[in-house]
């Protein structure tokens, strides 16, 4: 066997041995069942974190598995190409049987499967920052949660220590629309990161949920 199959055969496995096995997936987060327009909206909310989250375990899933499928595939053809004999070599590239890569390689898809493995590299390596990028901006989103509803809740609590008033609940609608607006912006920015999602309207998506 020639260095550069050696290598190349070096390179498949080192891809087999280093790509990550499926994964567990992911829990869902507990939806909110409390019956305020705030509790609705992050109802909502969570709703699109757990179906970006899951979609993406399930593209992580297939695409891994396509990979290591495809692996496989060229370690049995490097396996089952081996470099000819090289009495008989010349011969069988004379009679049109051989070709000079498959003489000197071993296989004449050298090229094809140089450019499959690299590409390899590049698509897990992107796949990765997809998913990166999908979940600092939901964690994002969790953390902006809790500082709405924490906020919301100490507004609420000093105006309900004064006097209940018209103006009093006045100030009290306008803290639950504030917050409700606020929690739809994070649900759209999550509902964007899929693109089965990303086509449908804040809206819209609450109505699917009977939110």
């Amino acid at each position: 066997m020639s260095s550069e199959v050696r290598q190349l055969m070096a390179l498949v496995e080192a891809l087999l041995e280093h790509e990550p096995g499926p994964e567990h997936p992911p829990e869902p987060m507990p939806i909110p069942t409390g019956d305020t327009p705030l509790d609705t909206a992050f109802a909502g909310l969570f709703s699109a974190i757990n179906t970006v989250t899951a979609a993406d375990y399930a593209v992580r899933v297939r695409e891994l598995e396509e990979r290591r499928d495809r692996l496989l595939d060229w370690r049995k053809n490097l396996q089952d190409n081996p470099i000819p004999d090289s009495r008989g070599a010349a011969d069988a590239i004379h009679r049109g049987e051989l070709t000079v890569e498959q003489a000197v390689m071993g296989n004449g898809q050298w090229a094809q499967m140089l450019d499959d493995l690299n590409h390899m590299l590049s698509w897990g390596a992107e796949q990765h920052t997809e998913s990166l990028r999908k979940s600092t901006t939901i964690g994002n989103a969790l953390i902006r949660t809790l500082e709405i509803s924490r906020r919301t809740d100490e507004q609420i609590r000093q105006i309900r220590e004064g006097r209940d008033t018209d103006e009093a609940r006045r100030q009290l609608q306008a803290i639950s629309d504030v917050a409700v607006a606020q929690t739809h912006q994070l649900t759209r920015q999550i509902l964007d990161l899929n693109e089965n999602t990303a086509a449908i309207s804040t809206a819209e998506w609450l109505d699917r949920h009977g939110l």
